[in-house]
């Protein structure tokens, strides 16, 4: 998965979230994301999943071709999708740390 660094890079400043931003809407450190975005760490499967989720991509496209992920980036539609699910995992997160 040596490209997924790059393509989860990307993702992050796509959707123009600092590394604080990311961890938040995931639910993680801000030390793990900074380690994912600068390749010396690989996510688990259970986070790269829940990236994938959280940023309605195909799981298998974020550790892939970071050209063809710049294309996929670029569709309008699945941009919508994905503002969707990031602003209802930023609901979901706030609510956790509400209950707490």
């Amino acid at each position: 998965m040596r490209d997924l660094p790059v393509n989860f890079r990307r993702l992050v400043f796509f959707h123009h979230q600092s590394a604080r931003e990311a961890a938040g809407v995931l639910g993680v450190s801000e030390h793990a994301v900074g380690a994912w975005i600068g390749g010396r760490r690989e996510p688990t499967t259970k986070n790269l999943l829940r990236i994938a989720d959280v940023y309605a991509v195909d799981p298998s496209k974020l550790a892939g071709d970071p050209y063809v992920f710049a294309l996929l980036l670029a569709a309008p539609d699945r941009m919508r999708r994905a503002e969707e699910q990031i602003a209802k995992a930023r609901r979901e997160r706030l609510k956790v740390v509400e209950d707490e």
